[in-house]
């Protein structure tokens, strides 16, 4: 990794906004990665906005949702749960992630139980 180290002065009450965020969504991990993700995100929306081509990103697809998945992704947005409309999505995909995990494991205890002698 090439990144190189910034150093940036931010107002009290952007900070006190952005640990908010991070303490109701450990998901977006620290303030650095956070704050990286943010400016990517501007970037990238100035840039579809101007007609530049997006750079190919090797961890990245692009999806058609139907209506009421967008409206429900704006949704988030609009009620500050996400900062845009990446965000939303990725929140919603690792919720979804979560839970298929935590199915996996329940099944395989569950599986587990079952295997033993005397048992359903």
């Amino acid at each position: 990794m090439n990144d190189e180290k910034l150093s940036l002065r931010l107002e009290s009450e952007l900070l006190a906004r952005i640990d908010s965020y991070l303490e109701d969504h450990p998901e977006a991990g620290s303030r650095s990665h956070f704050i990286k993700n943010c400016i990517r995100a501007g970037l990238d929306r100035d840039a579809q906005i101007s007609g530049e081509p997006a750079k190919a990103d090797p961890d990245s697809i692009t999806i058609t949702l139907p209506g009421r998945y967008m409206a429900g992704l704006e949704r988030m947005v609009a009620e500050e749960y996400c900062l845009d409309l990446r965000d939303a999505a990725e929140t919603v995909i690792k919720e979804s992630m979560r839970q298929l995990l935590q199915d996996a494991v329940a099944t395989a205890i569950d599986g587990g139980q079952r295997a033993v002698p005397g048992s359903r």
